[in-house]
């Protein structure tokens, strides 16, 4: 099966208005699925003003820059964070539910390693669910390893 080309957009997180961070605290809020895929199906929804306190303390915390991803409208999230001096980082993403299995996630990685590249890194990690095959899947697709450690894998990419 060939799946369509995706378009999207990605904008930093400071440079997104309410609506659209309305949008993304719903997402959190209301798609069971993504909730139980980032464990949080037992968490209290967030208000809007606490989805935007909790992004900038985050953005502080991890040295690190959040983006909404666009396709129409907002459908999650990306960050790059920890940046290293060697040029080592984190990074972390989520999509809402209605998108999964349909090119998005290729889309955003592909974007993601186009920036790393972009902005000086030359290896990234994330820490992936055990049970988040899809994830897994694209770190392997785009050359990335994985290795289990505990009950989630350790993503690692080298970047060119």
């Amino acid at each position: 099966m060939e799946l369509e080309r995706i378009t999207i957009v990605v904008r930093k997180f400071h440079d997104i208005n309410d609506a659209d961070i309305a949008v993304l605290t719903s997402i959190l809020n209301n798609d069971e699925k993504l909730r139980v895929s980032l464990g949080i199906q037992d968490k209290p929804q967030m208000s809007v003003d606490e989805f935007k306190e909790i992004g900038a303390r985050w953005m502080v915390d991890n040295i690190g820059q959040v983006y909404c991803i666009y396709s129409d409208q907002p459908v999650g999230t990306i960050s790059i964070s920890q940046i290293s001096p060697e040029g080592q980082a984190r990074v972390g993403y989520w999509l809402t539910s209605t998108v999964w299995h349909k090119g998005y996630g290729t889309s955003v990685f592909e974007w993601l390693l186009s920036e790393c590249k972009r902005i000086g890194i030359n290896e990234i990690s994330a820490r992936i669910g055990a049970e988040n095959i899809p994830s897994l899947k694209l770190w392997r697709k785009f050359g990335g390893s994985t290795t289990l450690d505990g009950n989630q894998f350790t993503g690692r990419l080298q970047l060119g």
